[in-house]
């Protein structure tokens, strides 16, 4: 991940730690996941998955 172009003011500091930042995005994302499905009507589904039968 490139830096070099981020821009904070001179005096930032995070108020949170790396773990409640992490845990902070996870919750970011997944509640637009969730709220976009809402409003879009969406269903989220996963197909199966599929293995090769090995023939003996």
């Amino acid at each position: 991940m490139d830096l070099s172009n981020l821009i904070l003011p001179k005096d930032y500091t995070s108020k949170l730690d790396i773990i409640e930042t992490e845990v902070a995005i996870k919750l970011a994302k997944d509640t637009f996941e969730r709220e976009l499905a809402a409003a879009l009507s969406l269903t989220r589904v996963s197909a199966p998955s599929l293995y090769a039968r090995k023939l003996a």
